[in-house]
């Protein structure tokens, strides 16, 4: 045993020997290298990654996931929240060795479904449960008109005409009745179609309500429940225990507060009638439908001794009356309210002659109640309203009974324009825009005392469609806690008016100072949604001088929580108006008193002159302290051009094109000329015929100097009809600076480049090309060869029909050339078929749309020039708008107009369109 002990010792010597003498022979060998790495497997529903650690030769680990956390784990399981997180692991081994790999992680939870439902957010998964053999699906907007001309995603229904078939949605947080017991959506049919909502896997038994469609395209119908208990389901039914099939529509699943039946409430506006006084003669009858003056039988909760009634008689689907007024109402994108009784539940069409814009919203069909209809998205609609026209169920067959019948009472202008009762619209004061926040950061804010403001996504675009906001956070106990946002530049200011809008849940005295002037006015939010809050300077004349920056306070002198209740997301500051005069300070351009503020010492407007004798006219008129020139219209030869006129003197350059800009309102509706041209010559292609209102109208033409030019030529503005007076104000005259070009629009092929200074190609269809798309959509659109407004032969025709939205449009012109955030002018001239006007609903709508550019997240953004317009004339006449782009532009731009047919059998027309153009500013 010894000797094999001895043995053994004897071979472990000899092997030391071996192993330090090969050890002494390479001294320099490299140990094994450590190579960091990993790969991960993630959940997408739950955020949650697993790490795979791949490292070689290591035996420790540090792992760093890019939001604080860190582990030592050979193999870490992580759970993120949404966001894009670096992560890095450092390998290293006891003899030294250390390596270190990073990757970017990007996490996009599904958020679970909640109210309100719009179906545009992309990290939600709008996945429907269906059966009974209804299909449903996510798509883009077929549809832009009625109640839903948004581009935007909504719901597709499919029936396949099975009995009781519908979907519903399982909601992430539960549907609370207990304070609003209203649904309001928005949906597609083309046909009359009732729509059976019910509320399951609640705290209390399940709900359901039935509404009722009108089969006129995109509508909102509304249920009200008597529950006041939670759901966590909500399900749909198109037609119910019915068998229709075809493919509906559904958006905008939204609580709202709850339709107040049989109560009779006065929103604290101006009482249009309350029929008192009136008799059946205020009313115009039309279609089958009958307006009487009756005797209230029943005063416990209307206490009026007179009503107005409205019945819808046997067969007649377009029957209606439309009110008289005692005056002209001049109006403003604000709302209106009547109270209404009703046995059966009838979608109540409220229009407002003279504008051509209307809204529906149903009665209860239960007791008196109030319904209040806001026109507070339609703004730029000013005008007078001559009349205000009821429709029940348009486009659905009346019977003459009771339950066609209506009784209403005590129509209200609740609210007119930007003043009050206007919570949760956005509204543009037409002035410029300080900021919009869209390319900001949060480096403009100047915190102080506990207030905090950011820049941050617009988490819901469905009012305020802008990409970015601002945020401004009142701290946990601090009472000064405030934000000052700075300038790209000083405002020059003397006292004028800003704008800003604001969002806030709850109401909250918002101070406004602007800084270097110190001056601040203190108005209250709403708590209710986004609104448009204007802070008046106008009583501190004098504070004339350089605004440096604009500071917010949240209710100075009391301490906030840093809550929600305690945060205001705003958007959008504008400088409505500075000083005495309408908007910013006015720009005359090569004009010089184009505002005719300036007389001489006899009171005349100087640079001015009057007629043929060249004397200098004399104001007649002024608005305050502004003054402005009336032309008195008594010409000595009647219907002869240029004998009762006012114009300037100025140098035009034969070939450049001019922005010519006005305001110009009359005593009765009329046409005047206005132009450019030759002292003593011909303005007959250098001039337009306007089509002038009663309401202060701004128009803007744009005129080539087509081959004349002098120094001594002139901006003229002519009246040649019967006695009479127009007013103008505010006249401009620019060189045309528009760069134009960036791509001909709709189309490829033999589409001509646009005309220098425009975006639009073909705007006046001569080239017979490809530049237009003409969609159908059940009505017809072609290029007419034998309808023109000048200088050629054709123009674009669409021709409208029952159910129809037929259109024409120019796809994603002005690529590289239009820029973001900038205000362009749209112009067309319009005319309705003598043959063909416009009837029983037919509407003309025109949109402008910026594009992102290719492979971009973000959505095209729509800019309404003209909605539901259903009095174009049957004479030529030229419309003029403006819009401001969105701020990614990358696509170019769109330009979409359409005549779009409710659900009357007679709703149709056909209207020709000419020498479209979009240019700069």
């Amino acid at each position: 045993m010894m000797k094999e002990i001895i043995r053994k010792a004897k071979q472990f010597a000899l092997l030391l020997l071996v192993i330090s003498f090969v050890g002494c022979e390479n001294d320099d060998a490299e140990l094994p290298k450590v190579i960091a790495g990993f790969t991960y497997t993630l959940n997408e529903n739950t955020g949650t990654v697993t790490f795979i650690n791949v490292s070689e030769n290591a035996s420790d680990f540090e792992w760093a996931f890019g939001d604080g956390d860190s582990s030592e784990e050979i193999n870490p399981i992580k759970t993120y929240q949404t966001g894009e997180y670096t992560v890095s692991l450092t390998a290293s081994n006891g003899a030294g060795g250390e390596d270190t790999f990073e990757d970017t992680i990007s996490i996009q939870i599904p958020l679970e479904i909640q109210f309100p439902i719009a179906f545009d957010n992309p990290l939600v998964a709008f996945d429907a449960t269906t059966f009974g053999g209804v299909a449903f699906e996510v798509v883009e907007n077929p549809d832009l008109s009625g109640s839903n001309a948004v581009a935007s995603n909504v719901g597709q229904i499919t029936n396949s005409g099975a009995t009781f078939e519908g979907f519903f949605f399982e909601l992430g947080e539960d549907l609370d009745l207990a304070t609003q017991q209203t649904i309001s959506v928005n949906f597609w049919s083309e046909v009359p179609v009732d729509v059976l909502l019910k509320l399951e896997q609640g705290s209390g038994p399940d709900a359901e309500v039935v509404a009722s469609h009108g089969g006129t395209g995109w509508e909102i119908i509304t249920f009200t429940f008597t529950s006041t208990d939670a759901f966590s389901q909500v399900t749909f039914f198109v037609d119910g225990l019915g068998t229709t099939a075809g493919t509906f529509f559904i958006d905008d699943i939204t609580q709202i507060d709850t339709i107040n039946n049989g109560m009779i409430e006065d929103c604290g506006g101006d009482l249009i009638n309350d029929f008192e006084t009136s008799d059946d003669s205020i009313f115009n009858n039309f279609g089958g439908g009958v307006g009487t003056i009756i005797d209230n039988d029943e005063t416990s909760i209307n206490s009026s001794a007179k009503l107005g009634q409205y019945v819808k008689n046997d067969g007649e689907v377009f029957g209606g009356i439309t009110i008289g007024l005692d005056s002209n109402i001049d109006f403003n994108a604000g709302t209106f309210s009547i109270d209404v009784r009703s046995s059966s539940v009838r979608q109540l069409l409220f229009k407002l002659e003279g504008l051509g814009i209307e809204k529906i919203l149903p009665t209860s069909g239960e007791a008196w109640e109030t319904i209040t209809y806001d026109f507070s998205d339609v703004a730029g609609n000013m005008g007078e309203i001559t009349g205000i026209t009821l429709i029940m169920d348009n486009g659905t067959a009346g019977d003459g009974s009771s339950d066609w019948t209506i009784q209403f009472d005590n129509i209200r202008l609740c609210s007119n324009g930007d003043t009050g009762g206007d919570t949760g619209s956005i509204e543009n004061c037409g002035g410029d825009l300080v900021n919009d926040f869209e390319t900001a950061d949060d480096s403009i804010f100047s915190n102080f005392g506990g207030g905090v403001g950011t820049i941050i996504d617009n988490p819901d675009t469905s009012v305020n469609m802008s990409a970015k906001l601002a945020q401004y956070v009142k701290g946990s106990g601090e009472v000064f806690a405030g934000i000052t946002v700075g300038l790209n530049a000083n405002i020059a200011f003397n006292a004028g008016t800003f704008s800003i809008d604001v969002k806030s849940s709850a109401v909250r005295q918002l101070l406004f100072k602007l800084e270097g002037l110190g001056i601040e006015k203190i108005l209250p939010t709403s708590g209710a949604g986004w609104e448009t809050i204007t802070y008046d300077f106008a009583d501190v004349a004098g504070n004339m001088g350089d605004v440096t920056g604009i500071t917010l306070i949240m209710d100075n002198g009391t301490a906030g929580d840093g809550s929600d209740a305690w945060t205001i997301q705003f958007d959008n500051i504008r400088l409505c108006s500075n000083g005495d005069g309408g908007g910013m300070p006015f720009d005359d351009g090569l004009l010089v008193n184009g505002d005719f503020q300036t007389l001489d010492t006899n009171g005349n407007v100087t640079e001015w002159i009057q007629g043929v004798d060249d004397s200098n006219p004399a104001p007649v008129s002024t608005e305050g302290d502004n003054v402005f020139y009336s032309i008195n219209v008594t010409s000595p030869t009647p219907g002869q051009p240029f004998n009762i006129n006012v114009s300037q003197k100025t140098e035009i350059i034969n070939g450049e094109t001019y922005i010519l800009a006005f305001d110009a309102w009359s005593d009765v509706n009329r046409t005047i000329v206005a132009g450019i041209g030759l002292s003593g010559g011909d303005f007959a292609n250098n001039s337009e015929t306007v089509s002038i209102t009663t309401a202060r109208t701004r128009y803007e033409l744009t005129l080539l100097a087509n081959g004349f030019g002098a120094p001594d030529a002139r901006v003229l503005f002519d009246l040649a009809e019967e006695a009479g007076v127009v007013n103008i104000d505010d006249v401009s005259l620019f060189i045309d600076s528009g760069s134009g070009g960036g791509g001909g629009g709709g189309g490829t092929g033999d589409c001509p480049a646009p005309p220098a200074g425009d975006f639009i190609a073909d705007g006046d269809f001569e080239a017979n090309s490809s530049c237009w798309a003409l969609f159908d959509n059940g009505g017809s659109t072609s290029i007419s060869s034998t309808v023109s407004n000048g200088g050629g032969t054709r123009s674009g025709q669409i021709t409208s029909a029952t159910g129809a939205n037929p259109g024409i449009k120019q796809e994603r012109f002005g690529i590289g050339t239009v820029m973001p955030n900038t205000t362009y002018i749209v112009s067309f001239d319009i005319k309705a078929d003598a043959s063909d006007p416009l009837a029983d609903g037919a509407i003309l709508n025109a949109f402008m749309f910026s594009e992102p550019a290719d492979g971009s997240n973000d959505p095209a953004v729509q800019h309404v020039l003209v909605q539901a317009d259903g009095a174009v004339s049957t004479n030529w006449e030229t419309r003029t708008y403006t819009f401001t782009t969105a701020g990614n532009v990358g696509g170019g731009v769109s330009f979409l107009l359409e005549l779009v047919c409710g659900g009357a059998a007679t709703c149709g027309g056909t209207i020709n369109i000419d020498n479209v153009s979009m240019t700069a500013q």
